[in-house]
């Protein structure tokens, strides 16, 4: 990057909705398992972002509850 182009920022935004369901087993141990969509927006400066829009969003996890 040039001194030209140092004050040169990056804007991004977005918003999740998922709908999924936890297990929870007996010895604390949980699962995970969610799908939705997801909005992102990305100001890049001189670009065009592939990823703005709308677009599939998967979550799965693993934890444990006490």
């Amino acid at each position: 990057m040039d001194a030209t182009n140092a004050d040169e920022g990056v804007f991004s935004i977005g918003a999740t909705a998922l709908f999924g369901y936890t297990w929870v087993w007996r010895n604390g141990f949980t699962m995970g398992l969610s799908g939705g969509v997801q909005y992102l927006y990305f100001d890049l400066p001189n670009t065009e972002s592939a990823l703005d829009g709308i677009l599939p969003a998967i979550d799965w996890n693993l934890g444990f509850v006490f």
